[in-house]
């Protein structure tokens, strides 16, 4: 149902720059004139006869000419003044176009290397575990995790004008998630269910009594805001659920040194630049494992741009 109706959506909307459809509404309309004024002509003088006499086929000819050069003119005025709006509205569309094009943030994804302090390595909880982009302390203390901010990404416009009305669209595949979340090993149980049709709950059972749950999301979205330009630097927060997915990613791949991957990231960027035009920039980013020290692990994020801006 909702199929046909997005097909006869697409035939009601017209072209704006379409000529043909005028030109052949005003063949149609001037053959219709036509054939009025010759049956006009012929129910007038119908009662007296096909003319053999060259001279009556003249005076029709000049009835012809006299009735249809001024619609032709018409016509052809008409057809005129459309060509001349038409190439004003392609002209204004390519000088906006233009313009645009030229004055437009252009994001990018400093790829950085950073580093996880690993409490859980040393007694308490996985969840006490934060990722910093500056080496912690080793080893880290149980309260160091409570002065930490919230894991971000780096955000630079090296494009011209500022972004506004920035947001941040983030998604993960929730079944590859649950690939590389979940096990069963040592008495340590990690697992990711779904209740209902939007609920996800990442739930952990670990030695020491440490247990619990952490909703999981799909999809996310983070607001930003003002994005200046000129070697300024704007902080993405990674959403809680993200970090949590790594954290106990983190917890299975020392566990169990399966060689898994954490799986990618789709980030999506919708703003406006200087002259309101809406425009989305879409990422790949990635969070790489790369050595693991006794109580602390390196990391680094990396990121791809998929799609052009539009």
């Amino acid at each position: 149902m909702a199929k046909k109706t997005e097909k006869r959506t697409e035939k009601e909307e017209p072209d704006e720059y379409d000529l043909t459809g005028s030109i052949k509404k005003y063949i149609l309309l001037f053959i219709i004139v036509t054939i009025a004024i010759v049956l006009a002509y012929i129910i007038r003088f119908i009662s007296t006869g096909w003319s053999s006499d060259p001279a009556d086929w003249g005076v029709f000819g000049d009835y012809l000419g006299g009735v249809l050069n001024p619609i032709i003119s018409f016509i052809t005025l008409l057809v005129t003044v459309r060509i001349a709006i038409l190439l004003h509205k392609i002209e204004k569309a390519n000088h906006k176009e233009g313009v645009h094009s030229q004055v437009k943030p252009v994001f990018i994804i400093e790829g950085r290397d950073f580093y996880s302090a690993d409490i859980s390595a040393i007694g308490p909880t996985v969840m006490d575990d934060y990722y910093s982009y500056k080496v912690p302390e080793a080893p880290a203390r149980f309260w160091d995790q409570l002065r930490q901010p919230p894991f971000y990404i780096r955000l630079a416009n090296v494009g011209l004008g500022i972004a506004t009305r920035t947001e941040a669209s983030w998604e993960i595949n929730l079944q590859r998630c649950k690939d590389v979340i979940e096990f069963d090993h040592d008495n340590v149980k990690v697992s990711l269910n779904t209740y209902g049709d939007d609920w996800h709950w990442m739930e952990y059972n670990l030695p020491g009594k440490e247990s619990g749950r952490a909703r999981f999301l799909s999809k996310d979205r983070t607001w930003i805001g003002i994005v200046s330009h000129q070697n300024q630097h704007t902080e993405v927060e990674v959403p809680d659920h993200i970090i949590t997915a790594f954290k106990l990613f983190n917890l299975r791949r020392r566990a169990t040194s399966d060689g898994l991957i954490f799986p990618e990231i789709d980030l999506v960027f919708t703003f406006r630049n200087i002259y309101s035009q809406i425009l989305t920039v879409k990422f790949k980013i990635w969070l790489r494992p790369i050595h693991d020290y006794d109580e602390l692990s390196l990391y680094r994020i990396s990121a791809s741009e998929q799609e052009p801006f539009q």
